[in-house]
């Protein structure tokens, strides 16, 4: 009798991993792997978790009663854009052309500067002489050089401008409408982003949501929400150069590191809500819908950090301006664990065999 051996790896037959690897490879791009980059990513599990319901701003009641609640899981970064993973986006593109160049401009504050030894074509930056520098919070970009940011992710860093036109954003839409001071701007990211600005119900559960929290509907930030950033009801963070202070919001220093403060976080560990940059999200205004998008968290120059450090604050600016305070802080979907990505192999190979 012919006795047939089977080849292993591990304690998987060869045939298997190699059908396995067939399988895997024909899984959607976002279902096989979300890059991690080198971005500190913090997953935001708590599926549909209540919406707000406490205090709402007085200028545009009720908002945000019934947001902040999220029905799937995400991964937002722990900090802001730095200094030098904005620089590797910007001299990708602004070192093609002039064209380039200028449709992405540079930011107003961070830690690089134009490179003087540089004859073209466009521009190129290098890190200041800070050995900080390059952890330095990005702030002035525009929003839809935000999104440009996120199409590049998506497309997985590619050089090619086409790779800052789709993907997570349709630049194609970008444009002035018909009324006055009105835009053309697609609402929200496409179908199947791998990274993008974050919501502003995204935002809020990052930054103020907290699954232990109880309280009494309507009062402070009513229940499973903190009124401020540094989960408390009562006081933004205090203003000050660590050790001594939790922000840099009110202090009109800029130049201090992102992470600097690691006492001051939200539940999920998000750093840096107060004081750095101010951050874009993907909603438009409220006030201002189809004329300007929203931005959230404090900035370094908010002299009252108590303004715009609680929930139911909201800056707005349209979404090619850059406001000198506004930087970004990029979502992404989650990385599919590897007993995920084996099930949906597994599931392939079952649906090959009938």
């Amino acid at each position: 009798m012919k006795t047939t051996t089977a080849t292993f790896v591990g304690s998987v037959p060869v045939a298997l991993c190699t059908l396995l690897t067939m399988s895997v490879a024909a899984l959607p791009a976002a279902a096989r792997s979300v890059p991690d980059y080198d971005f500190q990513w913090v997953t935001i599990g708590n599926l549909n978790n209540p919406a707000y319901s406490g205090p709402s701003n007085p200028n545009l009641a009720p908002f945000p009663n019934g947001r902040g609640s999220v029905g799937y899981e995400y991964r937002i970064s722990k900090l802001e854009i730095t200094t030098a993973q904005w620089l590797e986006f910007v001299n990708t593109f602004a070192t093609q052309s002039r064209e380039l160049a200028n449709e992405i401009g540079r930011p107003t504050q961070w830690g690089a500067r134009t490179d003087n030894g540089y004859s073209g074509p466009g521009d190129r930056y290098v890190l200041g002489s800070n050995p900080n520098a390059r952890n330095y919070p990005v702030a002035g970009i525009s929003w839809r050089v935000a999104a440009m940011y996120c199409n590049w992710l998506h497309n997985d860093k590619s050089s090619s401008p086409s790779a800052i036109r789709s993907g997570a954003y349709d630049a194609s839409t970008w444009g002035n409408g018909i009324t006055p001071g009105t835009v053309t701007d697609a609402p929200t990211r496409m179908p199947g982003a791998k990274f993008f600005i974050p919501s502003f119900d995204e935002w809020t559960k990052a930054a103020h949501y907290d699954p232990t929290k109880g309280g009494v509907p309507g009062v402070g930030g009513g229940v499973g929400y903190w009124l401020h950033t540094n989960r408390t009801d009562d006081a933004p963070p205090v203003p000050g150069i660590w050790p001594d202070g939790e922000t840099i919001a009110g202090t009109s220093v800029w130049n201090i590191p992102l992470g600097c403060y690691p006492q001051t976080t939200s539940y999920y560990g998000l750093l840096d809500l107060s004081g750095g940059a101010s951050e874009w999200v993907e909603d438009y205004d409220p006030q201002f819908v189809f004329r300007a998008r929203g931005f959230r968290g404090s900035a370094n120059d908010i002299n009252d950090i108590n303004a715009i450090d609680r929930v139911f604050s909201i800056g707005a600016s349209g979404p090619s301006s850059g406001p000198p305070q506004v930087g970004l802080r990029v979502a992404s979907i989650p990385t599919p664990s590897a007993s995920v990505v084996l099930g949906l192999a597994c599931t392939l190979i079952l649906r090959r065999k009938r």
